[in-house]
C-alpha cells in the first residue's frame, strides 16, 4: 500500500524510483500498480482485524463466508449476538450445506472469530463521579464500625433491575464498527440481594408489577425461595423495605445473632428503624461504584470453601506443571467463548506467556541432556 501511495503522491515517482526504492523490479511494480485496485479492496476489508483473511481450502470455507454474511446483516440491523447464537446459526447452515461432520464446536468458534476480526463489544456504558476523599475516610471507619461484628455477621444488601425481556447489551462485531443496539425491553423485576462475608445468602426479596401473574396462577406464592412483592412499577419503596428487614431481624432473633448490613442511601431505604438484632448502615452518597461489594461485581468466598493452597505460579515440587494451567486456562478460554467474553483478552494473553514458558522449559530441559551427555563424554 506504501508503494501505491507513493506512486500517486504529487511529483509523480517513476517506476524506476520506485523499484529503487523498495528493491523489487521494475516489472514488479509495474504488476502491482496494475491490480492497485484489487491490493485496496483487499487492504480496506481486512485493515480492521489483526489477521488477514484470505481464500481457504477449508471444507468448511463456504459455511464459514455463509455465516459471516448472515452475521454482517444482523449487525447492521443491530441486533446483539453471542457465541451460541452464532453456533446455532452454524449448525443450521451446516444442515442445509449437507455437512453432518461440522459440530459447531468452541475451538471452531474461536478461529472463526479470529479469522473475521470479530470481537466481543458492550453496546452500551454509564460512568459516574466519585469523590475519593469521602470514600478514603469511610474506609477508616469501617474496622471501628465492624469491630463488634464477626465477618459471618456482616452482610451488603443491593438492589439490581432484572430486564428478563431485554436483548444483552453486548455483542460480537467487527472490529472497528460501531455497536448499536435497539430499543430496549422495559419490563423489568426489582431484585433485593443480600450476603455476608462469609458467603451466607439471605432469602432475596423479588418486586413485580402483579400480585398473582398468569405463571402463577397454579402456584402458592409463599412456597417460592424468593419473598414476592407487588406494585405498579415493580420498584422498591419504604413500605417493602421496612417489611423485608423486619423479617430478617425476626429471623435472627430466633437463630440469636446480631448482624449489621450495609446499603447504599437510597431514599426507599428507611434510616430511623429501629431492630434488636439488625443494625442498618449507610454509604455516604454517590460511592457505591467504589464501597458497594454488591455493586462491584465482587464474589466473596467463605475460608471453609476456599483452597488457599492454589498456586499463582509454578512453584518446585508443585504438582501441578504449565501445561496444567495451559489446560485450565484453555477451559476458561473456551468458556469466555461461548459464555462470558469480558475475561477473553485477558486469558488469551495469559494463555500466549504460558506457551512461551512451555517452549523455555523444554530447549532448557533439552540443553540439560546435551550437557550433562556431552560432560560424560
Amino acid at each position: 500500500m506504501d508503494l501505491i501511495k507513493d506512486s500517486e503522491a504529487v511529483p509523480k515517482i517513476s517506476q524506476k524510483d520506485l523499484s529503487l526504492k523498495y528493491g523489487i523490479g521494475k516489472a514488479t511494480v509495474c504488476d502491482i500498480l496494475k491490480r492497485k485496485d484489487t491490493y485496496r479492496t483487499q487492504y480496506e476489508e481486512n485493515i480492521g482485524s489483526k489477521r488477514k483473511r484470505h481464500a481457504s481450502s477449508s471444507k468448511f470455507f463456504d459455511l464459514n463466508e455463509l455465516l459471516f454474511r448472515w452475521f454482517k446483516g444482523a449487525r447492521e440491523k443491530n441486533i446483539p449476538l453471542s457465541g451460541p447464537i452464532l453456533q446455532e446459526k452454524a449448525l443450521e447452515f451446516a444442515k442445509e450445506l449437507n455437512l453432518p461432520e461440522f459440530k459447531a464446536s468452541n475451538g471452531w468458534l474461536e478461529s472463526w472469530r479470529l479469522r473475521y476480526g470479530i470481537g466481543f463489544f458492550k453496546v452500551c456504558g454509564e460512568s459516574a463521579d466519585v469523590n475519593l476523599n469521602v470514600v478514603a475516610e469511610f474506609k477508616s471507619k469501617l474496622a471501628d464500625i465492624v469491630k463488634d461484628y464477626d465477618p459471618r455477621d456482616t452482610f451488603n444488601a443491593d438492589e439490581t433491575g432484572l430486564f428478563f425481556r431485554a436483548l444483552p447489551d453486548k455483542t460480537l462485531a467487527e472490529r472497528g464498527k460501531e455497536c448499536k443496539g435497539g430499543k430496549m425491553s422495559k419490563q423489568r423485576l426489582t431484585v433485593m440481594l443480600c450476603c455476608s462475608v462469609r458467603g451466607e445468602k439471605l432469602k432475596p426479596l423479588v418486586i413485580g408489577n402483579a400480585n398473582k401473574p398468569r405463571c402463577f396462577r397454579n402456584l402458592d406464592v409463599k412456597s417460592l425461595p424468593v419473598t414476592w412483592k407487588a406494585n405498579k412499577k415493580s420498584w422498591m419503596n419504604s413500605t417493602f423495605f421496612t417489611e423485608w428487614v423486619k423479617d430478617i431481624n425476626r429471623d435472627m432473633r430466633k437463630k440469636s445473632r446480631k448482624i449489621v448490613i450495609f446499603l447504599d442511601n437510597a431514599t426507599s431505604h428507611s434510616h430511623n428503624l429501629k431492630l434488636s438484632n439488625v443494625e442498618l448502615k449507610f454509604f455516604p452518597a454517590n460511592t457505591t461504584s467504589k464501597l458497594q461489594p454488591l455493586d462491584l461485581d465482587t464474589l466473596i468466598e467463605s475460608d471453609e470453601d476456599v483452597d488457599t493452597d492454589i498456586p499463582t505460579e509454578v512453584q518446585p515440587g508443585s504438582d501441578m506443571n504449565h501445561t496444567d494451567i495451559l489446560d485450565l486456562l484453555t477451559k476458561l478460554r473456551n468458556f469466555s467463548i461461548s459464555k462470558d467474553s469480558r475475561y477473553l483478552d485477558q486469558t488469551e494473553q495469559m494463555i500466549s506467556m504460558t506457551e512461551d514458558l512451555i517452549v523455555k522449559s523444554k530447549l532448557a530441559t533439552r540443553q540439560t541432556t546435551l550437557d550433562n551427555y556431552f560432560s560424560v563424554q
